[in-house]
């Protein structure tokens, strides 16, 4: 059920595979970017989304050498990460590493033993190159590369430089290339790969058409203005209101009125309650389909914990 990166036929996912898994690590010719965690790792609130486009932000400025990826012998870096604490595995199950690694498949079979120290007795080590600002420029030549510590990542124009692919940036698609980046950035280890068949299972009614299915994703927490979430930056806009849910209810109903399932999803339980019971008043003869095991909390944040 998940995109295969191993048996290369898989397209860019299976090109982005080749790179993060080099015949040798340990050779002098194989070089690395090292993502670095903010310094203070443990107050690092992003969620899984926002973790996900700077792991694949990364992964671009590792495979392109920071989009000098043709004037530099075009050989691209396998990106690998610190051993800092991810906050959002703290008390990781199954008794996992307290890093990305506790939920999801090693980004490269290299490990950190097999890039070069960032220093040596105390001094820089000549073979290495730290950047304290993101768009800051470097020696290619070096084969180790620190990442900033900053929150962002580096801005790259030709992200399909890395992939030997006939014609110009303009003839492949963006889109494309962010899906599989994202896809094998969240490669589920096997027992988060078996919990999420389990609940998606015991979510999702044997007999649902997906053609006669509307998703009611109700956005709340820290992504709205005015929420008090302590540790959370600023809210990114003025979340709609339960009434403007159920009206685009009612508009695709009038589109297509042989829908006859709503899956309704929010990481805020008291929207999911009070939008129910909307739902039974308006439409009582539509089925509702609640995920079953979702991580809810009531005016709190818990970004993209949920499953449908």
């Amino acid at each position: 059920w998940w995109p295969s990166a191993e048996d290369g036929i898989g397209g860019i996912l299976a090109k982005i595979h080749a790179v993060q898994h080099p015949a040798d690590c340990s050779s002098p010719t194989t070089k690395f970017f090292v993502w670095r965690s903010k310094q203070d790792s443990k107050s690092d609130t992003r969620g899984l989304t926002a973790w996900g486009h700077a792991g694949a932000s990364h992964m671009l400025h590792a495979f392109t050498d920071g989009d000098k990826f043709r004037e530099y012998g075009k050989t691209s870096r396998v990106l690998i990460t610190d051993e800092k604490l991810w906050p959002m595995a703290k008390g990781c199950l199954n008794g996992g590493p307290q890093t990305r690694e506790c939920y999801f498949e090693p980004l490269t079979s290299c490990k950190l033993s097999d890039v070069d120290s960032m220093y040596i007795n105390n001094k820089i080590n000549n073979n290495t190159a730290k950047l304290i600002e993101v768009q800051e420029e470097y020696d290619r030549t070096k084969r180790t590369v620190y990442s900033s510590e900053k929150l962002w990542f580096r801005n790259i124009r030709r992200k399909y430089s890395w992939v030997n692919l006939p014609g110009s940036e303009t003839d492949h698609s963006t889109l494309t290339l962010n899906a599989a980046s994202l896809a094998y950035y969240f490669r589920p280890k096997p027992w988060l790969r078996s919990e999420i068949d389990k609940r998606i299972r015991n979510s999702i009614p044997s007999d649902l058409n997906p053609d006669r299915t509307l998703g009611v994703p109700i956005r709340r927490s820290d992504k709205c203005h005015g929420h008090n979430i302590t540790g959370s930056a600023k809210g990114e806009l003025d979340c709609p209101g339960l009434l403007a849910y159920l009206a685009a209810v009612r508009k695709f109903l009038e589109f297509d009125p042989l829908i006859k399932n709503v899956i309704v999803t929010s990481e805020d339980k008291s929207a999911c309650d009070e939008f129910l019971g909307l739902m039974k008043k308006e439409f009582p003869k539509l089925r509702v389909v609640l995920n079953v095991g979702d991580v809810q909390q009531v005016r709190v944040c818990c970004c993209c914990c949920v499953i449908a």
